[in-house]
Parts: C-alpha cells; sequence; structure tokens
C-alpha cells in the first residue's frame, strides 16, 4: 500500500478517487510539492529523478517503487542505483576560496623529481577545480598540469573558457612540435575540445584527447534533462537550492524552497540562500558563495546555448564512458565520431559518472594513451 506521505503531499485524501494511472502534473502538483517528492524518493528509496521525470510520474510508479524496495528486488534495485542523480551528476563540489582565481594547479604524479614525462593537461568538471582529478593524476607517468576555471574571470561563453586557458598552455608547452595532450571531465570535456580547437588554430601539433564520460552532446542533454531550462527562475531556483544542499539538509532545503522560488531575480534568491544558510551555520566569506552561484549559473547557461566552434578537430579523441549510462538514450559513442578527423576510440569501464574519474583500469588506460 502506498505511504500516506505521498498522498499528503500530492494532496490526494483518497486512491480510489484518482486514476492510478494519473500524472502528477494532472493531479495538481505545484514546483515545491515536486521538489518534496525528489526528495522523499532520494532520502527513503535512493531514487534519483529529475522535475521532469517527477511531473510525469503517475502514482502507479509510485506504488512499484515502494514496492521494488520492500521485496528486495535485486535486479530493479540495481536498475534504480544506475539512474542519474541530478544535478549533482554536473556540479559535486565547493571548491577552496584560495585557488579559485588559479588558472592552473601542478597535480602529483608517479613522477619522480627531476624525472621527464609528456605533459598532460587535466581539465575538471563545471567546478572548475581540478582536485576531482587528483586521483587520476598520480596514477600517471607523466606532468600532469590542472587547468582551472578562475572565478573571477568574466565569459559569456564556452570559447571564453577555454582562451583563458591557451596562454596557460602555451607557457607550458612553448613547441608547437609537442602533440596537444588534454584529459577531460564532464563539462571539462567541451572546454577541452574548443582548447585543442584553438591550440590547433595556433598550429599546434594535433594529438590526443580523453574524455571522461563527457561530450558537447551529452552534457548539453543531461543540463536539459536534470534542471528545468525552459523556465530560467525555476533554473536558478533548483541550483540555488543544490549550492544550499551542501551546508543543509535536504529537509531544510525543502522548506525554503518557495522562499528561494518567490525571489525576483538571480540575486535576490542568492541573497535569500545565504541568509538561509546563514542562519544554521557560519559562511566564512559570503561574497565568494555570490561568486560561485553566479559564475555557475553563467558556466550552465554558456553550455545551455553551447554551439562549437570547429567543425571537427584534428587530433585523436579516446572517449571512455561507465558502464551505468549518465544518460540513458545517448548514441554509443556521445556524437564524438562527428568531432574528429581521427578514428574514434570508445572504452567502457564499469562504475557511474562519479566513479570512473578515479577508476583504477581508468587511470591505466589514460596513463597508457599517453606514457607508452
Amino acid at each position: 500500500m502506498l505511504k500516506l506521505e505521498y498522498f499528503c503531499i500530492t494532496g490526494v485524501d483518497d486512491i480510489k478517487s484518482v486514476s492510478m494511472h494519473a500524472t502528477l502534473a494532472e493531479l495538481g502538483m505545484d514546483s515545491m510539492t515536486a521538489v518534496e517528492i525528489k526528495q522523499t524518493l532520494e532520502r527513503e528509496y535512493e531514487v534519483f529523478l529529475s522535475p521532469k521525470d517527477i511531473r510525469s510520474m503517475t502514482l502507479a510508479k509510485l506504488k512499484e517503487i515502494q514496492e521494488e524496495r520492500l521485496l528486495g528486488d535485486s535486479a530493479k534495485a540495481e536498475k534504480s542505483d544506475e539512474s542519474t542523480y541530478g544535478i549533482k551528476l554536473v556540479f559535486r563540489i565547493l571548491g577552496d576560496e584560495s585557488e579559485s582565481t588559479l588558472k592552473e594547479i601542478p597535480l602529483r604524479s608517479r613522477l619522480s623529481e627531476g624525472e621527464e614525462g609528456p605533459t598532460v593537461f587535466a581539465l575538471p568538471g563545471i567546478e572548475g577545480f581540478v582536485k576531482v582529478m587528483t586521483n587520476m593524476a598520480a596514477g600517471m607517468d607523466a606532468t600532469v598540469v590542472g587547468l582551472q576555471y578562475a572565478y573571477d574571470l568574466e565569459f559569456e561563453t564556452v570559447q571564453d573558457i577555454a582562451k583563458t586557458l591557451v596562454p596557460v598552455v602555451q607557457a607550458k608547452m612553448p613547441s608547437k612540435t609537442t602533440p596537444i595532450r588534454l584529459v577531460a571531465y564532464s563539462y571539462g570535456t567541451v572546454v577541452a575540445l574548443e582548447l585543442a580547437y584553438a591550440l590547433e588554430s595556433l598550429g599546434y601539433t594535433p594529438g590526443t584527447v580523453v574524455l571522461i564520460d563527457g561530450s558537447p552532446t551529452m552534457m548539453k542533454e543531461l543540463l536539459k534533462k536534470e534542471m528545468d531550462v525552459a523556465e530560467d527562475h525555476i533554473f536558478q531556483t533548483l541550483l540555488i537550492c543544490h549550492l544550499m544542499s551542501f551546508y543543509l539538509t535536504s529537509e531544510l532545503v525543502v522548506k525554503n524552497y518557495e522562499r528561494i522560488a518567490k525571489c525576483k531575480d538571480l540575486d535576490e534568491r542568492i541573497d535569500a540562500a545565504i541568509e538561509i544558510v546563514k542562519g544554521v551555520i557560519t559562511l566564512e566569506n559570503p561574497n565568494y558563495n555570490r561568486v560561485v552561484a553566479k559564475t555557475i549559473y553563467k558556466r550552465l547557461l554558456a553550455l545551455l546555448h553551447y554551439t562549437p566552434s570547429y567543425t571537427k578537430i584534428e587530433s585523436k579523441i579516446c572517449l571512455i564512458k561507465p558502464t551505468q549510462m549518465t544518460l540513458k538514450h545517448i548514441s554509443e559513442d556521445m556524437n564524438c565520431s562527428d568531432l574528429t578527423e581521427q578514428p574514434l576510440t570508445v572504452d567502457s569501464f564499469e562504475g557511474n559518472h562519479i566513479t570512473i574519474v578515479d577508476s583504477e583500469e581508468v587511470i591505466e588506460k589514460i596513463n597508457t594513451i599517453f606514457c607508452s
């Protein structure tokens, strides 16, 4: 039997009074109700759905989810584990303010001091902090330079972000005969392809770009699936609530959702969120939190409106993806075959979007690509 909590949330008093196949949207669910149901599913059933999925959810499906958990159906549970994790897939960490304006950070690798190896540039996800790639770098026989997307950067497009990294690469790779070597993760895959194109346009020797579970097509589709980008105020509210979740419990985030949603613009939403968080914990620098929120929002918008500068890059693309697909309905090559003049290689490894970047097998594969 369906838990009473779902009916309280949806406003349904009597299960017999409605069709079990009616969608929650048809039952009059508002945005606040959607968030409550989403949080309940995540908290109690480890089922992660986007706002769009919630709106198309039926009471029959809610009942099925509960029965799967109660019956302990391992096959179905595995399927739930493989579902996506909302915006958490795209945005995982809040970085250190002291590193937020740095465009490069050297990453420790397997090379000893004074030992030489190829120079590889690593590009992180939308957070812009390379700390998510430290384990990967530690398993490589290369000089690994972490490239960051500085938070003091004025930009409007993905191309703008890539252009700020060109001088960093040029300083570390003065000879244009040295092949381009880039490894990128998630949102960074979009930036890396633009960076490779920019370097090739400057006369640098085409090399290899390794994409870890990401491509322009995949990242744009993920953004559209996980966030309601059609309505900007909902888009902003979902982002701000996710940022709040780094500091607050899911219950507190849900409780304050409507307050954030009712704000007139992004600045007001950010100010309201900071006030809410400060009522629970001490924020070291609220101004930095404002910068983070605005910058992440702009990076997401840049992705949403992104169109590649190139038709195809000359460098080879190696796509590495997890067995637990981040998006279920996307081509096996994530449309990467259309982005390079060279034959595309695709390798799958056990894991999901979160775990793949730290996979020992993936790290060894990347090391083989660049250092063998």
